[in-house]
């Protein structure tokens, strides 16, 4: 496979998380740690990968770290739209008047 593989693990971590979040982006490849309210599934991992040896490896440094993989999801696209409201005045109905879509497709990786 040429390209780089997009990955978004659902890994669950002790009750202090806190440092296997930082420790997690110490990792080749993790470029998001986002810690959720939840007692499982309490991580969201964003991984890049050129290949599945180089994911394989990063999953296998993840367990060195005691987290608990539950699912792997492969990211196809991304859509965002930006968060503003709260800065406009506006109606989001008036801002969209005329414009392009509010949601911004990034590229495939």
């Amino acid at each position: 496979m040429t390209g780089r593989i997009s990955v978004r693990d659902s890994p669950t971590g002790q009750v202090t998380r806190g440092p296997l979040a930082a420790f997690s982006l110490e990792i080749g490849g993790i470029i998001t740690v986002q810690e959720m309210v939840t007692s499982e599934r309490n991580l969201l991992i964003e991984v890049i990968a050129a290949n599945s040896h180089d994911l394989t490896e990063i999953t296998r440094e993840l367990g060195n770290l005691d987290l608990t993989i539950h699912s792997s999801q492969i990211v196809t696209n991304t859509y965002r739209q930006p968060f503003n409201y709260l800065e406009d005045s506006q109606s989001q109905s008036e801002a969209d008047e005329g414009d392009s879509p509010d949601y911004v497709r990034e590229p495939d990786t």
